[in-house]
């Protein structure tokens, strides 16, 4: 819908000439009078949900999800946190279950969060004879988290990463337009970054034990395991 667009400019330009250009092209375009439809709120699980695919093969592929938050959230910048301090080959799952254990080809977090809510949960690959017990144990590094959160280390580490990251991205006036953009569209406004990086700097270690003991609640998730032979939740 044309009047419903953002429409983001990086670069060297002046403004005086470049809003009456952008109003010969874009402003003879019709109002619109329709609205983001409201959608109902996921309701809160009150137990796990499995689901599981027999697949014959070398592997079995495990994911755990778990209701996020959504990007408005004071609890979305500490699970960006959480999710960076356990993702990634220096982090917690990669070193607890691959390195130390050999339980897993493959692991990591992931999150996602939207508008409203969003998705936390953990990714594994592995034998399909260690299914069980890489279960167990992801399951157990996801509970240390409820319960104790994260390491001073782990927490400075993620900061560091994170935001190193996320700058490094927005080199180019390509990706600091897209990102302006979308942080208008999602209602927190174009200047929104200086923000989110004061949120992720000030985040604290009760910060991240408050969303952990939220968000990975025990029996209120769904599994899901694509691989030969049964598998059950926890």
């Amino acid at each position: 819908i044309p009047s419903n667009f953002v429409l983001t400019v990086v670069g060297d330009l002046k403004k005086d000439q470049l809003v009456p250009y952008v109003k010969t092209l874009f402003g003879a375009f019709p109002v619109s009078g329709n609205k983001i439809p409201v959608v109902a709120p996921e309701p809160p699980l009150t137990k796990f949900r499995e689901a599981h695919l027999n697949r014959p093969g070398a592997q079995t592929h495990l994911v755990i999800g778990y209701l996020g938050v959504g990007l408005k959230s004071r609890d979305n910048p500490p699970m960006a946190l959480i999710k960076t301090a356990l993702a990634g080959q220096g982090g917690r799952l990669f070193t607890q279950l691959r390195d130390k254990q050999s339980l897993a080809y493959a692991i990591t977090a992931f999150r996602s969060p939207g508008l409203e809510t969003g998705v936390f949960g953990a990714y594994l690959a592995c034998d399909p004879s260690k299914t069980a017990v890489a279960t167990e144990a992801i399951f157990k590094e996801l509970d240390e988290i409820r319960e104790k959160g994260l390491t001073k280390k782990e927490l400075e580490g993620a900061k560091s990463y994170l935001l190193g990251n996320l700058l490094i991205g927005l080199q180019t006036n390509g990706s600091q337009a897209m990102q302006m953009a979308l942080d208008e569209l999602y209602g927190l406004g174009y200047n929104n970054l200086p923000r989110f990086i004061r949120d992720i700097k000030a985040v604290s270690l009760d910060d991240i034990k408050g969303a952990a003991q939220k968000i990975i609640v025990p029996g209120r998730y769904v599994l899901v395991t694509v691989g030969p032979g049964q598998q059950k939740g926890k």
